[in-house]
């Protein structure tokens, strides 16, 4: 075991080639009769195999971490194990579903969609996403997703990236001519006048209105226009009150908690862990838009940080509101008819914002 090193990149544990000490001005070379390995090749041996056979009977998990070991503090344990999971169905392809390949096929189209926008576009470019599109594509299986408005756009900006690898030119999108000017100190007065109030009637939650608030969840901006976001609602009284236990800022409240909320984002789009902050920011940005939607109908969503949840708490939320493993919970919301105001706090006196000037041109 001495004479072993670390695991190399194939999870296959090498031997290093003995060298010899060769004289003044020679450089030390590889023993006679020793051929040093080349990348990707197994190693032949009665150690040598053992370690294989370990290395290949380890889940993909525990190979990647023998690969690149770390040491990370427990409190990220959650956050692993949420990553790790999602990295282990994208590569069990049998396992992915008609939300996961849509997902990829807005994320492929959307990509071709900016390489239509420039000025400079040229056939040939932006061959990589088409194929990946047309993969994504050719896996929806379901109706209802292959007549999904967002799917529709994707197959619209398929056609136009073949008709300019064809035709050599695509026309592009006529600006928007709409004036929205007017509507600018309504938005504002919206804004401002969303409230976190705690204190909610007995009246009930309609359907209809959920849905109209949970619209504003996908037309928010996300990253390469995956739209990850999900929610998961309940306007029984009852079972939101229920739910609402599992979480560390419920305090505060009154005895009705007439719906609650929970936004989530679907993680298996997404490359882990390089892009473990976006999920949470696609979601967190689409949040806003339903507060606001509430704000409009007369009713208050009050934010609730999932931050300190633990691990049983989550399995009982799951289990209650049968929310997915591939999902991770972002934030969230106790919603209701106010019964009460409450008071505004003050904002900070100067936004945080910094204008460099332009420097004048000679």
């Amino acid at each position: 075991m001495a004479r072993c090193r670390a695991l190399v990149a194939d999870g296959v544990l090498r031997r290093k080639p003995k060298l010899s000490g060769g004289g003044p001005g020679q450089v030390p070379g590889p023993t006679r009769g020793t051929k040093p390995l080349r990348r990707g090749t197994r190693p032949v041996g009665k150690l040598s195999d053992i370690a294989h056979t370990i290395c290949c009977a380890l889940p993909a998990r525990y190979r990647r971490v023998l690969r690149r070991p770390a040491i990370v503090p427990g409190t990220y344990r959650h956050l692993v194990r949420e990553f790790e999971y999602a990295a282990e169905l994208v590569a069990n392809r049998g396992c992915l579903d008609d939300n996961y390949w849509c997902a990829v096929l807005r994320k492929q189209a959307h990509i071709l969609d900016k390489g239509l926008q420039r000025l400079d576009r040229e056939p040939c470019h932006g061959a990589c996403a088409y194929r990946q599109a047309v993969e994504a594509l050719g896996m929806i299986e379901g109706g209802a997703a292959r007549c999904d408005p967002s799917v529709r756009w994707a197959v619209q900006t398929i056609r136009r990236y073949e008709r300019l690898q064809e035709e050599g030119a695509v026309d592009c999108a006529d600006p928007p001519n709409e004036d929205l000017s007017h509507l600018h100190d309504g938005l504002v007065r919206v804004i401002r006048s969303r409230r976190s109030i705690r204190r909610f009637g007995d009246r009930l939650v309609e359907d209809g209105v959920l849905h109209r608030i949970a619209t504003g969840l996908d037309w928010s901006a996300t990253s390469c226009n995956r739209q990850p976001a999900c929610v998961f609602v309940t306007n029984d009284p009852v079972l939101a009150r229920e739910c609402s236990t599992t979480w560390k800022g419920v305090t505060g409240f009154g005895e009705s908690i007439p719906a609650f909320l929970v936004f989530c984002a679907d993680l298996r789009p997404y490359s882990m862990p390089q892009e473990a902050l976006l999920p949470t920011l696609d979601v967190a940005l689409g949040v806003q838009n339903c507060c606001l939607m509430a704000t409009v109908l007369g009713l208050s969503l009050v934010l609730l940080s999932w931050a300190l949840h633990t691990e049983p708490e989550e399995e009982r939320l799951r289990t209650l509101l049968g929310i997915p493993r591939h999902y991770q919970i972002v934030v969230g919301g106790a919603l209701g008819y106010p019964e009460c105001g409450a008071q505004v706090p003050e904002r900070k006196a100067h936004s945080v914002y910094h204008v460099r000037p332009a420097r004048s041109r000679v």
